[in-house]
């Protein structure tokens, strides 16, 4: 017997608080002007500079088929917001496989504008689902699928699909923002 959605989803939703937790303790320690804090930072950048582009290429393909799963497993089929952010989604693993094959770090702008823009639906979708009895809803269902005001579930309170989706969109666009060319790293 296979996993059930609501554990799949909770699954999903600490691998996304966890990632809030790095985005948040990086950021903070990061201006931090304590010596030992910025020795750990400056490993973390060594790091991310090296494994940037695989760090968010493993984000893309995980953004890519979590989703997947929901649709062709568990047939939560998504809204209208869900597929515009799809479709920001799913070539950023190509394009990110190709920048690793071809070693070409400096072709970023293509990773930050599909992420920016998919990242900018995602707020608008989480907004719009959170602020459901406020607002009018935004779209309507599409064949199977709910409203882009609602929600298949909420896990602590705050995660929803688009919220992952988003958090997918900001950890690609940090991981790209410090992967650089193995040469420009000597020290």
């Amino acid at each position: 017997m296979g996993m059930d959605v609501f554990l799949y989803s909770k699954i999903l939703a600490l691998f996304t608080v966890g990632a809030h937790f790095f985005l948040a303790c990086f950021f903070i320690l990061y201006y931090i002007k304590i010596p030992l804090v910025q020795k750990v930072i400056a490993r973390i950048k060594h790091f991310l500079h090296r494994n940037g582009l695989f760090c968010a290429f493993g984000v893309a393909v995980l953004s890519t088929v979590c989703p997947l799963v929901y649709a062709y497993v568990y047939h939560l089929f998504p809204c209208t917001l869900c597929w515009y952010q799809r479709i920001f989604m799913f070539p950023l693993v190509i394009i990110l496989f190709l920048m690793i094959k071809r070693k070409e770090y400096h072709n970023k702008i293509y990773v930050y504008a599909l992420s920016v823009i998919g990242l900018g639906i995602g707020v608008y979708h989480y907004f719009s689902q959170r602020l459901y009895s406020i607002i009018t809803p935004g779209c309507d269902a599409v064949g199977m699928a709910k409203s882009c005001s609602e929600y298949y579930f909420i896990e602590f309170g705050y995660i929803t699909i688009p919220l992952m989706a988003m958090t997918g969109f900001i950890l690609i666009i940090f991981f790209t923002h410090f992967a650089q060319k193995q040469k420009t790293l000597r020290q």
